[in-house]
């Protein structure tokens, strides 16, 4: 029991470093010591100054007045000056797995090229899939559904899946308020996804209106020719994509 009570805290430590909550608060918030926290913190090879730094004073009680002003995707891509570097990404999986497929049938693959680009280029981020994805997977290719759940076991403090269900309108439950709530809960916080929100928007204007009110928050991307994501608006930043969705697993 006692193993399984610090499996569970380690877990929670881990979310909260990634989404760049300071030692800290960590500590305060979960009851735990500072020491803690810094074991997981260097076990996940994190730096001590870890977060988002440009807090602005428009933020408080997860409420946004102004949001502030995030790099655009603007200039072509090298390692060394990521427009995105530093910034966390909040990213809709099951949506960029779609991207550019006519037929429905999710690519598994765009959305782990993506997450380890982001990886390797300083992006923090947190994937959120719809509580319905591993069925559409499962139903075009068994192989790749292995593999998604194998990264949900592995990562499970990066990669998340929504809770299955009906919303009360009876709505099959989708991870986009999971989504847009982890991109607000970080000043700088980006969500990456082609879908305009409208729906949630729509039912919670307070919460969620500051993705319309400003849309260089929301990262969208495309498909090239060759199968590589084309990521921002004018697609400068260019991410190869190996088919097979095993090969991104470490």
């Amino acid at each position: 029991m006692m193993n399984c009570d610090i499996r569970q805290r380690t877990e929670a430590i881990r979310y909260a470093l990634m989404r760049g909550e300071s030692d800290e608060q960590i500590a305060v918030s979960l009851g735990t010591t500072l020491q803690a926290v810094r074991v997981v913190r260097k076990g996940l090879g994190l730096p001590q100054t870890m977060g988002i730094t440009h807090r602005s004073q428009a933020f408080g009680c997860r409420g946004v007045i102004n949001r502030p002003a995030v790099p655009t995707v603007r200039r072509p891509m090298t390692k060394s000056a990521c427009p995105l570097h530093g910034h966390f990404a909040s990213v809709d999986g099951a949506n960029v797995a779609g991207w550019g497929q006519r037929r429905g049938e999710p690519r598994l693959a765009q959305t782990l090229a993506l997450c380890r680009w982001f990886s390797d280029n300083g992006v923090q981020f947190v994937c959120w899939f719809d509580s319905n994805f591993r069925w559409a997977v499962r139903q075009f290719n068994p192989c790749h559904a292995e593999v998604l759940e194998q990264i949900l076991q592995r990562e499970p403090s990066l990669f998340k899946m929504s809770p299955a269900g009906v919303t009360a309108n009876g709505v099959r439950r989708k991870a986009d308020p999971w989504v847009l709530q982890d991109a607000l809960s970080i000043p700088g916080g980006l969500v990456v996804s082609n879908d305009l929100y409208r729906k949630e928007v729509e039912s919670n204007p307070q919460g969620f209106g500051w993705l319309t009110q400003h849309p260089e928050c929301r990262v969208t991307g495309q498909i090239a020719a060759n199968g590589d994501i084309l990521l921002g608006d004018d697609g400068h930043i260019r991410i190869p994509v190996n088919n097979d969705p095993r090969s991104y697993i470490r």
